[in-house]
Order: structure tokens, then C-alpha cells, then sequence
């Protein structure tokens, strides 16, 4: 996708599975990413998204929290519904104001 100056991507409710790792790569203004309600096992490719603010996947089959090492702007995560057993990679979004794990099969919390 070569849309350098799009802010918001919805790909809410489709049957999304899988993104090639370079889905992203010209999409370094993204503001708004929403992948909810598809059917993703792991987290995409995210290290071009320098400006995402909002990431919403929601209710996929995702079941590790990965690839959010340079989400720096992040304010609002979004990975409820999902297959997470562990909180893990979010120690970088020193940015971070809104977390949503619910529905997910969480049984620690040491990494908050």
C-alpha cells in the first residue's frame, strides 16, 4: 500500500489471517490502525508505524504481544478478545494512557 500521507486505516471485521510484513512500510503517518475483528494469530509488522497512536485488535486469535518496539506515540492499545496469556513488550509506550486486555487468559500481571 503506498499511501504515504494516510492518518487512518479500518480493516475492522474481515477475515483477515495474516499480513505480509511489508503491509506498513509506506504508511509512516498512521495515526489510527484497526484490525479488529478478523482473524490474526500474531501481531503485524509494526516498525514503520512511528506516528500510530491508536492500534485496535480486538478480537482476533493473537496469542503473543509482540512488534510494538517502536510504537513510541502509542496512547490507546486495544487486544482484548484475544488468546494473550502473558503481558509482555509494553514497556516502551511510556505514551500509553488506555489498555484493554479483557477476555484474554491473563493470569499475571507483574509486567504493569
Amino acid at each position: 500500500m503506498n499511501c504515504p500521507f494516510l492518518s487512518d486505516l479500518i480493516l475492522a471485521d474481515n477475515l483477515i489471517k495474516e499480513l505480509h510484513p511489508f503491509t506498513f512500510q509506506k504508511l509512516t503517518n498512521l495515526k489510527v490502525l484497526d484490525l479488529s475483528i478478523n482473524k490474526l494469530h500474531q501481531m503485524p509488522q509494526m516498525n514503520t508505524l512511528v506516528n500510530l497512536e491508536h492500534l485496535n485488535l480486538r478480537q482476533n486469535n493473537i496469542n503473543v504481544m509482540e512488534n510494538m518496539s517502536s510504537l513510541g506515540k502509542l496512547k490507546v492499545l486495544n487486544l482484548s478478545f484475544n488468546r494473550i496469556t502473558k503481558i509482555e513488550g509494553i514497556s516502551n509506550l511510556k505514551l500509553l494512557e488506555v489498555l484493554e486486555l479483557g477476555k484474554n487468559y491473563i493470569s499475571d500481571t507483574d509486567a504493569l
